[in-house]
């Protein structure tokens, strides 16, 4: 009887041990959460340090001109917030119809981050595009690519200002419906997700600020300042080729069952009390 007690609460006891190992395989199992932040700026230095509100100041102090030739060719910076997960494509489109994406540059990246660029080219005037297309390798958590776009209109005839702030969205403005999407692709060992997010129209905060070559407000003097987009989701499990989704059953499933065995232990000992009594 007692070899028969040892041995069913020795089965109990891997039983238990087994079931807090299936929850622990079953909660990593889970969807994987991915995000980003895709930062705009005119200022190459700013780009790099965005929360820098003296910098920023500082940044300001060149001619009119240049500042409009900066926002004409703004600076992006791309940054893979995931856990785990690769960041593989960002696609962006032109936001304002009536211009489009004449050229890119990829500027600095993280050690070992490749960069495939697939629209527009890299030449001016060459190849344009509605949308930013670019393919990324090695793009892993905390890392980030840098690069810079060139802006031009449509109609050959236009002036050669094209304020990204007024061509992805809307500065200050109040119907977001046009602006540019934002479209960024991840991958991990669970699958591939992709993250759409539209821009808004970003506000900047009363503070003085010209979309033209003329000085804001009169003489008063203008001011940069970088913009931020974020997103976040999940990458869930890929089925299998059956359609089966390849996924550890929920801790609520292994309980149930592990209950269903320990009670089938229970009545197993009883009956065997029963047959040496």
């Amino acid at each position: 009887m007692t070899n028969v007690t040892t041995t069913a609460a020795t089965l109990a006891g891997r039983l238990l041990l087994g079931v807090l190992l299936a929850i622990g395989s079953a909660s990593a199992a889970r969807a994987d959460a991915v995000s980003y932040a895709l930062t705009f700026c005119e200022n190459l230095d700013v780009l790099r340090d965005p929360t820098n509100k003296t910098l920023a100041m500082n940044a300001a102090w060149v001619t009119q001109h240049s500042l409009m030739l900066g926002r004409t060719m703004p600076y992006l910076e791309l940054r893979n917030t995931s856990a785990d997960a690769l960041l593989t494509q960002l696609n962006l489109t032109i936001g304002d119809q009536t211009k489009n994406y004449d050229w890119s540059e990829l500027i600095e990246a993280s050690p070992g981050v490749g960069y495939s660029l697939v629209t527009p080219d890299g030449v001016m005037g060459g190849q344009k595009s509605d949308e930013l297309l670019i393919n990324f390798s090695n793009l892993g958590p905390g890392d980030f690519v840098r690069f810079r776009i060139g802006l031009s209109a449509d109609d050959p005839s236009a002036g050669f200002v094209q304020d990204y702030r007024m061509t992805l969205f809307q500065l200050d403005g109040s119907d977001p419906s046009s602006n540019a999407i934002a479209t960024v692709s991840f991958e991990d060992g669970e699958g591939t997700t992709q993250l759409v997010e539209q821009l808004p129209n970003y506000s900047f905060g009363g503070i003085p600020t010209s979309t033209s070559l003329a000085f804001p407000r009169g003489y008063s003097m203008d001011m940069v300042m970088p913009f931020t987009l974020t997103d976040s989701g999940t990458i869930e499990p890929e089925d299998d080729d059956d359609g089966q989704t390849n996924q550890v059953p929920e801790p609520d499933s292994v309980l149930l069952l592990s209950v269903g065995m320990l009670a089938f232990i229970g009545w197993r000992l009883h009956c065997r009390r029963r047959a040496a009594s």
